[in-house]
């Protein structure tokens, strides 16, 4: 966006960069980044990754906002939240002020598509509340909510003056176990907890039924699924009661919940979550507490429960790996499994779909038996705007195995008008 021309060394360079973050022990990618030998700038402006072992993720992981391609020159340059210290991307908008929460972005005359972008400029202003930004949108003092508020979806889709674009989407809403505390260090405990949870009444409460309830791991519709249906495992509250009284728990439960007191649909999980476990005889003391917080909190107090969401995924790996894996970066139980840890591994080496997905299903069984994760359910997702802006299309491909049927428009050199 400032000009500068982008090559093949500028790529080179970039990738090397995150290759020595990920050495530094600074990415959730490492173990993929451990498995590159050389990154080579070769004739005709080509990069060249040469590889210790297959690894049929890395294709998401060139594809990730991990990834960032900038020009050589900041590659050991320290970034900043000021435009003199953002690195000039290669997109429609370049940053040209930041104040007070908003980034104000100007058309970036140069950009590739010629005649594009459309607007002369972008005013990016950021709020952690929910009810003022779907308030605001309607009102029409913006014109693009990002991640709309699901519990307002069903508001905003009967509004005539407004677009809705999204739906489904991978992300998983989760309780990590604390397998380091004493109260669910045993299976059949973390087994009776998840049993108690209504995660269809859960989905409504929490995103007005806009997802699905998570029976594993995957959503219904991924192809690691392939079209095979998972049964819910549902125990009434008196029998998860009598199954505590059994093992010794006879006054029932008590357990710690840590949540994000500004994602409403945390939070809102986390209040009917506390309501189901009590009629089961498991007390829960809900901490709401705030995002900045949420891993120091998890770090130095004692906590049973952490309600987080996963990251938006395109390749399996993106998710098993930090939640599962032995040094995933999510994995704040302490879930230690060189089964798990082993098959994970090997999935990302596997270059055949149907057995990497096998693989998959299989780190998906031991879970359910295992319980080192709570799956709680996969909220939709949907940006919402004004009639005058969209709809535009809201998903790129989202699976590693989708990146191998991409093929780019190019840049449209006459048009119309």
């Amino acid at each position: 966006a400032d000009g500068t021309l982008l090559t093949a060394g500028d790529v080179a360079a970039s990738l090397e960069r995150c290759r020595a973050l990920s050495s530094e022990g600074a990415s959730v990618a490492t173990g993929h980044w451990g498995r590159v030998a050389g990154i080579d700038e070769i004739e005709g402006g080509t990069v060249r990754l040469s590889l210790i072992q297959p690894d049929v993720a890395i294709l998401a992981l060139l594809a990730s906002a991990r990834t960032p391609v900038v020009p050589q020159r900041w590659v050991d340059r320290a970034w900043g939240d000021t435009p003199e210290r953002l690195p000039p991307g290669s997109g429609p908008f370049a940053v040209s002020g930041i104040e007070d929460g908003r980034i104000m972005l100007d058309r970036h005359p140069a950009y590739h598509q010629v005649g594009r972008p459309y607007l002369a400029g972008v005013l990016v202003t950021t709020s952690s509340e929910t009810v003022p930004r779907a308030t605001e949108l309607v009102t029409g003092a913006v014109d693009v909510v990002v991640d709309a508020p699901l519990l307002d979806i069903p508001t905003l889709r009967d509004d005539p003056n407004l677009t809705l674009v999204g739906g489904p989407a991978n992300r998983l809403c989760l309780l990590s176990v604390n397998l380091q505390a004493d109260a669910l260090r045993d299976r059949h405990l973390r087994s009776l907890v998840s049993g108690a949870i209504d995660r269809v009444a859960l989905l409504d409460a929490a995103v007005a039924a806009e997802g699905e309830p998570a029976l594993g791991v995957f959503p219904e519709g991924s192809w690691i699924q392939d079209g095979i249906e998972l049964d819910a495992v549902r125990r009434s509250p008196d029998d998860v009661r009598a199954e505590l009284a059994a093992d010794g728990h006879v006054s029932g439960l008590a357990l710690r919940l840590i949540a994000d007191g500004r994602d409403a649909s945390i939070a809102n999980a986390g209040i009917l979550l506390q309501e189901q476990l009590a009629h089961a005889g498991i007390a829960v003391r809900l901490d709401l507490v705030d995002a900045g917080d949420m891993m120091r909190v998890a770090r130095e107090e004692p906590w049973d429960l952490l309600a987080l969401y996963s990251d938006f995924w395109r390749d399996p790996d993106e998710l098993l790996r930090p939640l599962l894996h032995t040094k995933g970066d999510a994995n704040h139980g302490g879930y230690t499994s060189e089964r798990v840890s082993s098959l994970i591994d090997l999935a990302s080496t596997t270059r055949n779909p149907r057995q990497r997905a096998q693989l998959y299903r299989v780190v998906q069984q031991i879970v359910g038996a295992e319980v080192p994760i709570i799956p709680l359910f996969f909220p939709a997702y949907y940006d919402a705007m004004t009639n005058r802006i969209g709809p535009y299309d809201a998903y790129p491909p989202v699976t590693g195995l989708a990146l191998r049927r991409v093929r780019m428009k190019p840049p449209d050199r006459n048009p119309p008008g």
